[in-house]
């Protein structure tokens, strides 16, 4: 099985890869050896590339020592054969043969590891192809690993095995342009089947991985080929991160003279499958699979033993016959239960997407809310601004009239006023002292009025509300990008499997918070005091109208020249 567009989940383990693994050609092989090496196998003729054989033998026939006749067989390999993807997804059950590969240039991933290790047999080195699972694009820490869908190696140089997966090392999936499909839907909604292709592109990362490396994304069935001191369970494999890490990090490597692999290696075919059978589904009871088909292949291999085709009969004892009858039915029980797995994993995936779906769509809501709110208020804050800026100057306006209209030297020009007021002087000049007193009142509430607005300078006034008009453009722009986005989320949808991006959209939480920022942090404090101003601006005002109200009325009450002995007081308690 291909890791399919790994791109996006491989290329941070690249990064640890490099910090920490042993690299056995780095060790041994300096990065002029290497290169050499890679020249003169990218030069083989075609002619002696038709058999696995020949073909290695043409590759390490220089070499004297495993590092460099593995290093020949294994970038050849990555380097000329393609992950034959369009098998995979049309799901080829058959098993091309070595040859087929080599002609076709094409390979599944158990067709890597077993073209590999025909190449490294005859090149007198020795190998596996080991079966297993990986953490595929759409794993979570809820899969059961109803089967072991990929296939890597491991290989012994100077007397230590390694691990290498060439099948990731020739390269990785991508998403197809499909142009005219995506305008068709972007058009007229039109839906369609979002395809990939396989990109040939050579990744050395994937040679000669450290143990505690390769058990982050490759759990084989087999502990033995984990190469760890303690072989670690599927339910550490399948929780990973820290977890995982503290299990392994200080473990040892069990990659020398490793006498779990001697004792397999010495299995015959027979006892081979037995053993896979057993520690298959001990390892992973959900695997179905691996037992039915283990069974199916060693009732296979007892049948052709013991079968003679000739009296159509087993040539063998009761037990053995006894024990092909228990392999079949096992096989047969196992097998089916690995269907109605087949179904239960459909199920769960299923389910899984239309939450993927839901989530998506619910979180496209929430940020497009987020925006039209943003917006909203952004529109009600240069209205209130513009409102404020209007009201002050007619405040102002109307105070200036007022005082005009009101001043103390046009109390004189009042007809009749002198002649109606000598007889009641002192209460006239009080009178006009009182009105000076308002007078003055009036004109510091203005002069204070004035002053809340000065805060600001002109200029300072004209960039926040630049920022905030910029600040609205630019919501209203990622409001439109953002829709953009949710129309193509058909397309979207299924890489949400590889990234979260699609869902998490950091292109838009950066543009909206760098906006949002920009509000927060300069022009929300320049809103809040000219609000802060503006109530206060009120409360003054309403003190100048009272004032004027008063001075209306001590202004009458000059007129009439009143004798009542109550007004001077009246009038004092008014303008306290």
């Amino acid at each position: 099985m291909m890791k399919r567009n790994r791109m996006f989940f491989v290329l941070p383990l690249i990064v640890l890869l490099t910090a920490f693994t042993g690299n056995l050609h780095a060790q041994q092989l300096d990065a002029k050896e290497q290169k050499k090496i890679q020249f003169l196998s990218r030069r083989v003729p075609k002619k002696f590339a038709k058999n696995p054989v020949t073909l290695a033998a043409k590759l390490t026939n220089a070499y004297d020592d495993d590092a460099r006749k593995v290093l020949a067989i294994s970038y050849w390999i990555a380097k000329n054969i393609k992950y034959d993807y369009t098998s995979f997804v049309n799901g080829r059950v058959y098993r091309q043969t070595s040859e087929d590969v080599l002609r076709k240039k094409r390979a599944l991933c158990g067709e890597y590891s077993i073209l590999f290790n025909q190449m490294c047999e005859a090149a007198g080195v020795a190998s596996f192809k080991v079966d297993g699972y990986t953490k595929d694009f759409d794993f979570t820490t809820e899969d059961k690993f109803y089967r072991a869908e990929h296939a890597w190696s491991a290989v012994k140089v100077n007397d230590s095995w390694q691990l290498m997966d060439i099948t990731w090392a020739s390269g990785y999936l991508k998403i197809k342009s499909q142009v005219i499909p995506r305008l068709l839907f972007t058009l007229f909604g039109t839906p369609y089947q979002v395809k990939k292709k396989f990109v040939h592109q050579f990744n050395p990362a994937w040679f000669n991985v450290s143990p505690k490396q390769m058990i982050a994304t490759h759990y084989p069935i087999l502990d033995q080929f984990q190469l760890l001191e303690f072989p670690v369970k599927i339910e550490d494999f399948i929780k990973g991160g820290d977890h995982l890490t503290n299990l392994v990090w200080y473990q040892n490597f069990a990659a020398v003279n490793n006498k779990d692999i001697a004792n397999y290696s010495k299995m015959d075919e027979l006892r081979k499958y037995e053993f896979t059978s057993s520690e298959g589904i001990d390892n992973n009871y959900h695997n179905n699979r691996v037992k039915g088909f283990n069974d199916y292949l060693s009732a296979e291999n007892l049948f052709n033993r013991f079968y003679d085709y000739s009296s159509k009969e087993f040539s063998s004892s009761v037990a053995k016959r006894e024990k092909f009858k228990r392999l079949l039915k096992s096989a047969d029980t196992h097998i089916l239960k690995s269907i109605d797995d087949n179904q239960k994993e459909y199920n769960v995936y299923a389910k899984r997407s239309e939450g993927w779906e839901g989530l998506l769509v619910s979180t496209n809501k929430s940020y497009t809310k987020s925006l039209i709110d943003r917006t909203r208020l952004n529109k009600q804050q240069i209205r209130l601004v513009k409102k404020t800026k209007k009201d002050n100057k007619y405040d102002l306006k109307y105070a200036q009239k007022s005082r005009s209209n009101l001043r103390v030297t046009d109390l004189a020009r009042v007809k009749g006023l002198k002649k109606k007021t000598r007889g009641s002087a002192a209460k006239c000049r009080e009178l006009r002292k009182m009105i000076e007193q308002v007078n003055e009142k009036n004109t510091e509430l203005v002069n204070t009025r004035d002053e809340l607005f000065a805060f600001y300078t002109k200029q300072e006034h004209q960039k926040f509300m630049q920022l905030e008009k910029e600040n609205a453009k630019s919501y209203n722009a990622n409001l439109k990008a953002l829709s953009k986005h949710v129309v193509t989320k058909a397309y979207n949808l299924p890489w949400i499997y590889f990234s979260n991006a699609p869902l998490e959209k950091t292109w838009y939480k950066n543009r909206f918070y760098n906006s949002d920022s920009i509000n927060t942090n300069h022009v929300n404090t320049y809103l809040e005091n000219v609000y802060a101003f503006q109530d206060s601006a009120k409360a003054i005002m309403k003190a100048f109208n009272q004032n004027n109200r008063l001075l209306l009325k001590l202004i009458k009450e000059l007129k009439k020249s009143s004798t009542s002995s109550g007004l001077a007081n009246r009038l004092q308690n008014d303008v306290v």
